[in-house]
């Protein structure tokens, strides 16, 4: 890593810089700073600590999906051997439980988190409990820790997996990688943009002005 102090990352004294460090990811200082208050705050947390002590972190795995037989690969964040717990890593705008399951989903971190424990079960990691170690990226860096219920929840996302498993297998053997659409289809614009909807026509009026007119 190269830390870069400058206040622009453009310019000569930049292209100086980057060329100087050749290979080596640049940050800026204040981003380090964050990074530290950010992994000081997981660090203090009492559950995320106690998962990440001992626990192996950034690991890859590699297998075969049975099913399909597709090569599979993933980079997970950590696991804890004692309890048997897969942990991902999310640096998010707000740990809320109800705003942060509505990213889950959005994110598709279920979809993520399914594949990641087959990975782990596929080379001899049991997996008894998946959880989130959630820590705001502003403010105070607050953190929190939330279990995805893995007969439930994450089942879920498992099902999203197999999908995109078989899915991938099937424009593999066809050759034929079609996007989500092949058909021509009508395209109906929301109510609100008739500019008579739910309004009087003379809230409505809309003046075009050229240059010259008052």
């Amino acid at each position: 890593y190269a830390i870069w102090d400058g206040a622009r990352r453009y310019g000569k004294v930049w292209d100086a810089f980057v060329a100087e460090h050749e290979g080596k990811t640049i940050l800026r200082a204040k981003d380090i700073a964050k990074a530290q208050r950010m992994s000081r705050a997981v660090r203090e947390h009492p559950a995320a600590s106690e998962l990440l002590d001992g626990a192996e972190v950034e690991f890859s795995t590699q297998w075969v999906d049975v099913a399909t037989g597709i090569q599979c690969k993933a980079l997970s964040d950590a696991y804890d051997p004692k309890t048997r717990t897969l942990v991902e890593l999310k640096s998010t705008a707000t740990i809320s439980r109800q705003r942060l399951a509505a990213q889950v989903v959005r994110m598709g971190w279920d979809f993520q988190l399914a594949h990641h424990r087959a990975g782990c079960i596929a080379n001899g990691r049991p997996v008894d409990q998946v959880c989130i170690i959630a820590v705001e990226s502003g403010g105070i860096h607050d953190g929190r820790v939330y279990r995805i219920p893995i007969a439930t929840d994450l089942v879920l996302g498992d099902i999203k997996r197999r999908r995109a498993l078989a899915l991938l297998a099937k424009c593999r053997a066809e050759n034929r990688w079609p996007g989500q659409s092949d058909d021509i289809e009508d395209l109906n614009l929301p109510p609100w943009a008739d500019p008579d909807h739910g309004t009087d026509d003379a809230n409505d009026m809309i003046i075009i002005e050229d240059e010259g007119d008052a």
